[in-house]
């Protein structure tokens, strides 16, 4: 499992550490304005005795690797959001420090456990974040946490995209988030000194589809010749035997190397129908650092829209363990 993140108070302290982040080109891209550090200390400096407005450092080990900043939506800045009637709505924005950790599913995990912080106050109705439209790393960071795009709007910093998850929303998901990390526990006690890809998928399906009353058909499918799917270990009814990538839902998750979350299977062109009761699908592909498609996991429900953006987290954090641990298949 990963180690979770702790979160501690900026202090002015931390001033010239978080200027020299604000400078790193992957950073200084989004966070756009005057870079010097006295500007750091008149905006960042003077936040610090803010009574809307709380600044962090997101810790790894102790060790400062990112930074967050959380604010009270009514009220933070005359400029922003002045419509806002709501006394419990939160603001989010952050950053990971270090270009080399991107990619690998830490912003989202760093956004999850924050969140879930904000809402351990009862107070705290909804949280939003207010990424660039053009963000798109950010903007999947806050997808993979339950956020949801609400609509483009214009801000003093510029254009934007609100995002918000609501309180309702998080409790929601808050059962299916403990099932899927009793999942990733016991996967990981199973799983630790196996070397053969189909044993682990063939464990993998197994708890998966024993651990979710939505999911009616849990598989992979493998790459075993170019552009064309075979079917592997499953649990549930029979399932199509051969896909090629061009045909289907799982066809398009291998071809575009992208997960492909479809609410109702009736509505996407192109659907393969293995199952006359199946009424939406998630796929997620499994691709390796070399850029090669192990395959894909396949994961059908009888229920309309019962896959979530926590799904879609959860499912590619296993796929891409997976194409981590057996890169050559």
């Amino acid at each position: 499992m990963r180690p979770g993140f702790t979160f501690r108070p900026l202090t002015r302290a931390d001033l010239p550490l978080l200027h020299e982040w604000l400078n790193r080109p992957h950073v200084a891209e989004w966070w756009q304005g005057d870079s010097s550090f006295e500007h750091v200390e008149r905006t960042h400096g003077a936040d610090l005795d803010s009574d809307v407005i709380w600044q962090f450092f997101a810790c790894l080990g102790g060790v400062p690797v990112g930074y967050v900043q959380r604010y009270r939506v009514m009220g933070a800045d005359p400029d922003w959001w002045q419509d806002e009637t709501d006394p419990g709505a939160r603001g989010v924005d952050q950053f990971l420090a270090n270009a080399e950790q991107l990619g690998r599913g830490l912003g989202s995990q760093m956004v999850r456990q924050f969140v879930a912080e904000l809402f351990a106050d009862a107070q705290v109705s909804s949280v939003q974040t207010d990424p660039a439209p053009s963000n798109a790393r950010a903007i999947r960071a806050y997808e993979k946490a339950g956020f949801q795009r609400e609509r483009e709007l214009e801000t003093p910093d510029g254009p934007a995209l609100l995002m918000r998850i609501t309180r309702q929303e998080w409790l929601r998901d808050a059962a299916k988030r403990e099932a899927y990390q009793a999942v990733r526990e016991r996967l990981s006690s199973l799983l630790a000194d196996e070397d053969d890809l189909i044993a682990a998928q063939a464990t993998i399906a197994c708890e998966l589809h024993q651990s979710f009353d939505t999911f009616d058909w849990t598989g992979f499918y493998r790459t075993r010749e170019p552009e064309l799917l075979v079917i592997g270990p499953y649990q549930g009814t029979h399932g199509c035997l051969r896909i090629p990538f061009s045909r289907g839902v799982c066809g398009a998750a291998a071809r575009t190397r992208q997960t492909q979350r479809v609410p109702d299977v009736s509505k996407f062109e192109g659907h393969i129908a293995c199952s006359g009761s199946t009424q939406s699908e998630i796929v997620v592909p499994i691709v390796t650092a070399a850029g090669k498609v192990l395959g894909v996991l396949d994961v059908d429900s009888n229920t309309l829209d019962a896959f979530s953006e926590l799904d879609r987290a959860e499912l590619e954090a296993i796929c891409a363990d997976l194409a981590l641990r057996f890169p050559n298949g």
